[in-house]
């Protein structure tokens, strides 16, 4: 009897044998759920038009809303989705030869992905921060030396129509203040 109660013991402290773990794993990899990308990706090339002292920029990319930095005693990092994009930027805006050097004016709007159910009638998300994960990028890419230079700026916010993919366009022009 003794010898029976250690065999029965060295079972239940076993592992599996091989086959029944090589179910497993395959019935975990059959069960798991793809999680979407949260890498955004560009529908269409960027357009860059000059027009004589006016530059016009189309990015075909859904706009995504610039994340708050998280610090931390070991660094400070930014969400996925923002790093992403901030890299899809990088690669899709062309770089800029002539950069401005005075104060500009800046049109920019932004043509949100809709989701499948809001109630709400403008896209999430503050319209500055929208601003700031573009201006950079722009600031990356030479076309002025620093962001401030900005003094007047129309910006807005929309969902896609029908028909329509999600997209950001700019204006860059030189501001000229008015004589009295």
């Amino acid at each position: 009897m003794p010898e029976a109660i250690a065999s029965a013991k060295r079972r239940a402290t076993s592992p599996l044998p091989a086959r029944k773990v090589s179910l497993t794993k395959q019935t975990a990899a059959r069960t798991k759920v793809k999680k979407k990308s949260s890498k955004p990706e560009i529908c269409a090339p960027t357009k860059k038009l000059c027009l004589e002292n006016r530059v016009g920029l189309f990015l075909y990319a859904r706009p995504v809303v610039a994340s708050r930095p998280r610090v931390t005693r070991w660094g400070t990092y930014y969400s996925a989705t923002y790093k992403n994009y901030m890299a899809l930027l990088d690669e899709a805006i062309p770089a800029h030869t002539a950069p401005f050097t005075g104060n500009v004016h800046v049109d920019v709007e932004f043509v949100c992905h809709r989701p499948k159910t809001t109630k709400r009638i403008n896209p999430l998300g503050d319209i500055d921060n929208y601003c700031k994960a573009i201006f950079d990028a722009i600031t990356k890419k030479g076309y002025w030396a620093d962001d401030d230079l900005i003094v007047d700026l129309q910006a807005s916010k929309r969902f896609v129509e029908s028909g329509e993919t999600p997209h950001t366009s700019i204006w860059i022009e030189p501001y000229e203040l008015e004589a009295d």
